[in-house]
């Protein structure tokens, strides 16, 4: 099934993410940042092949200012993963191996 990954801005950030149920999967991006641009392709196959059961949205840093600060947001890129609304996941992007850095702090709740 192929998943639609969600633009969050700081409009509908609270929205979309603080109210949902179940798994969704942030990735925060910023347009100057050659490992964002080079890991969503990833990010994209990945919603694809998780997205019946998981919701995913990319966080470009132009569009989340509030956000970014709220969560004190300096580095690009990283995953959040919220369960049920609450942040149950964070991981800062440390290596080219997008795949892996993507997954790690979704695995424990991939079934």
């Amino acid at each position: 099934m192929m998943s639609r990954v969600i633009t969050l801005t700081d409009q509908n950030y609270d929205e979309l993410v603080h109210k949902s149920q179940g798994i969704f999967v942030i990735m925060f991006s910023a347009d100057w940042c050659l490992p964002c641009q080079a890991m969503k392709p990833i990010f994209n196959n990945i919603a694809a092949l998780h997205g019946s059961l998981i919701q995913f949205g990319i966080a470009e840093r132009n569009d989340i200012p509030a956000i970014k600060e709220t969560l004190n947001i300096k580095s690009f890129p990283r995953v959040y993963v919220y369960k049920n609304g609450q942040l149950a996941g964070e991981h800062i992007v440390s290596s080219k191996n997008y795949e892996t850095e993507i997954l790690k702090p979704l695995n424990p709740f991939l079934p």
